[in-house]
């Protein structure tokens, strides 16, 4: 079966989660690993995100920064830089709101919920998606030496994010597998599902999760916030030995 017939659309109007049941939300991660929460933030909130992102873009492509978090790649022949992440998103400048939901927020309530415990922030960074050149994520695991249910990342949506922009693609169940499964191994032999997402809707994943993303083929921007929190009972420095 090729790639191509695997991968299923994993849509928005799928999913029942009642954020007033959070064992639902819980349940559903220790399940299949993933789960997508929709209007997350309000369209007010995407619209001061999305604001904030594009400054940090056009610092960027206006030279204004060499700083090693914004990671590129060299296209069309080596003549032009695509930017496709930026890591350390809380620590860079003119993005308040960004600061905000990493200290506290709408994201740390949904965590906690996921981990059925306190929640803690450890990484944030945007994924970019270009137009037409919107790199690909290979396929991999975030983590793989910490146990299921006790990290997660959770996913931000400002644009909308569908199969024909890159959006998520998640092999359901693979976080309950060993450290030693290839990811891209893994998502060869099993079923692919790929989560569809709004401006304002958020996707939680295990670290374990395997994952990955294709190319933005279409004209328009997409970009996504990602944290990753681990529960309040697993030490940071678990998190610190992996990086």
């Amino acid at each position: 079966m090729s790639r191509a017939q695997q991968v299923k659309p994993w849509h928005h109007s799928g999913f029942e989660l009642p954020l007033v049941n959070n064992l639902r939300l819980r349940e559903r991660v220790l399940c299949d690993g993933c789960t997508l929460v929709p209007n997350v933030v309000d369209a007010d909130s995407v619209h001061v995100l999305r604001r904030e992102m594009a400054t940090l873009v056009d610092e960027f492509y206006d030279g204004l920064t060499d700083n090693p978090d914004y990671w590129s790649y060299l296209a069309e022949g080596g003549r032009k830089r695509i930017l496709y992440r930026i890591h350390n998103l809380e620590k860079q400048p003119d993005c308040p709101t960004i600061v905000g939901l990493f200290e506290q927020g709408h994201l740390h309530d949904l965590a906690a919920e996921c981990l059925g415990e306190s929640a803690f922030p450890t990484v944030c960074a945007a994924v970019i998606k270009l137009p037409h050149v919107g790199a690909p994520v290979p396929w991999h695991r975030d983590r793989d030496k910490v146990g299921p249910g006790r990290a997660v990342n959770i996913s931000l949506y400002l644009h909308d994010s569908v199969a024909r922009n890159g959006c998520l693609e998640i092999v359901p169940g693979s976080h309950t597998q060993g450290a030693d499964i290839d990811p891209d191994q893994w998502r060869r032999n099993h079923p692919v599902l790929a989560v569809t997402a709004r401006p304002g809707d958020a996707t939680v994943h295990d670290v374990r999760l395997a994952h990955g993303s294709g190319t933005n083929s279409t004209d328009t921007l997409c970009v996504r916030i990602v944290m990753e929190f681990r529960a309040a009972s697993l030490p940071a420095a678990v998190l610190l030995d992996e990086e």
